[in-house]
């Protein structure tokens, strides 16, 4: 069974401030937390793993936050806050807690480190197990390549689904996408199905250079509705070009794949 770290009080913080350099000190404390590997850590490292504890308990935090606008020397301790919104609480209450640009600095520049870490972390485990990273392009890829050709299969295939015109009643651009990509914009339109009237919205996805391409100039677009429910309907946004596109792209990760197989046996 999993032994549970302890959580800290106000006793444990007083004695932390009060033991602030001393890092024998601070072991203990971390000791007496539970906190594993405390001998083998850093000074930072503790100080992190103290914060971290103060940030889990919201009465012992507002206990920190009080101290500190009373104690100068405890905005040493703001760097080492990770959740951002306790940073972001010092940084907008700078002159309450005296904080100078060199502090605010620091703050980010221990932002940044961690990033660093988590980054070089994540990109640790994939070198290391290169067959997860594998395993999730994989299916991410056939998983795209699936979704994407879903108007194509449910239309041209099973059948399942008829192509028709619809009006274009209101689009609102949502995302813009970098050139040579894709602009997505939430469209509502209205069409008919037997003389009956549907009103739906989906997302348009325009593929290629235009990056300015604006529903305004598309009146009318194709969408598809299933023919056992009418209602249901999405716009008809398949290109043979990002099919084949999709196509040659996993054949080439198929390869790389094959390779990367070889050269380890």
């Amino acid at each position: 069974m999993k032994k549970k770290e302890l959580e800290i009080d106000k006793k444990i913080l007083n004695e932390f401030i009060k033991n602030l350099q001393d890092k024998e000190k601070i072991i203990e404390l971390c000791n007496n937390l539970q906190i594993k590997d405390s001998e083998n850590l850093s000074i930072e490292e503790l100080y992190y793993c103290i914060i971290e504890k103060v940030e889990k308990n919201s009465d012992v935090l507002e206990y920190f936050k009080k101290l500190a606008e009373e104690d100068n020397k405890l905005k040493e301790l703001f760097p080492y806050f990770k959740d951002t919104k306790n940073i972001r609480f010092f940084i907008d209450n700078k002159e309450k807690y005296n904080l100078k640009y060199e502090d605010i600095e620091k703050m980010q520049i221990e932002l940044k480190k961690r990033y660093e870490k988590k980054r070089k972390a994540i990109f640790t485990v994939n070198i290391k197990y290169p067959g997860i990273w594998i395993f999730i392009m994989v299916l991410s890829l056939i998983s795209f390549h699936i979704i994407y050709s879903m108007p194509y299969f449910v239309t041209q295939i099973t059948d399942s689904a008829i192509i028709v015109e619809a009006k274009v009643l209101e689009e609102k651009r949502e995302i813009s996408g970098l050139r040579g990509g894709g602009v997505h914009t939430k469209v509502k339109y209205e069409y008919y199905v037997d003389g009956k009237r549907y009103i739906n919205s989906d997302i348009w996805t325009v593929y290629g250079i235009e990056d300015n391409v604006n529903l305004r100039d598309y009146k009318v677009i194709e969408i598809y509705y299933f023919k056992n429910n009418p209602q249901k309907s999405y716009i008809y946004n398949f290109s043979k070009f990002i099919f084949i596109y999709l196509i040659i792209v996993e054949i080439l990760f198929l390869i790389s794949i094959i390779s990367y197989i070889r050269k380890k046996k």
